[in-house]
């Protein structure tokens, strides 16, 4: 439990941290051209600049549950719980009720579902497992199989905004590399 703390506040601390201004380098930073309000003005809450997307690979609510009771008892509340925004999404891909990661965070990355092991492809791609010591990729070994779909990051990243991934796993795992990578087998 104490590591899952220390994960949550390491990149809670890393989101904290990395934002950037959403709007092209030449027009400045957002606040620029804001004046502070008036002592006795009304206090209008700011649009978003920002996003961060979390996800904790795994966390059912069952596993999340178990966590809350652990940790702060039948009653009590995770630091998660107290974020102003979140959501509660059933994921399953394209070939299976039971998904693995490599769809899962594709499908959040997309939009698109997938077979389980494609990673950010699109959604007639056919999973196969790569040849010889995960070195040899298959994909097109019996012609085209699908096309790459912009994932999120690079469609934010097109529009001038800073991304980042955050993980507590290799970067090349099925998780954080659907935020960049596009590849038929999850393996490779």
């Amino acid at each position: 439990m104490n590591r899952s703390v220390s994960i949550v506040c390491a990149v809670l601390a890393f989101v904290a941290a990395c934002g950037d201004n959403p709007k092209p380098p030449e027009e400045g930073p957002p606040d620029a051209h804001v004046q502070p309000p008036a002592p006795d003005a009304p206090v209008q809450a700011a649009p978003p600049t920002r996003v961060i997307f979390f996800l904790g690979d795994g966390m059912g609510v069952a596993t999340i549950t178990a966590a809350r009771i652990y940790s702060e008892g039948e009653d009590g509340d995770l630091t998660m719980d107290t974020l102003p925004y979140t959501g509660w999404v059933r994921t399953y891909s394209k070939n299976a009720l039971v998904t693995d990661s490599a769809p899962s965070m594709s499908a959040y990355m997309t939009g698109v579902k997938m077979d389980n092991d494609v990673i950010a492809m699109s959604a007639e791609t056919k999973a196969i497992p790569p040849g010889a010591n995960n070195t040899v990729d298959n994909c097109a070994m019996n012609g085209a199989n699908g096309t790459p779909v912009p994932t999120l990051l690079e469609q934010a990243k097109a529009l001038g905004w800073a991304t980042g991934v955050v993980t507590t796993t290799r970067v090349t795992h099925a998780t954080p590399a659907a935020t960049y990578a596009h590849i038929c087998h999850r393996d490779l």
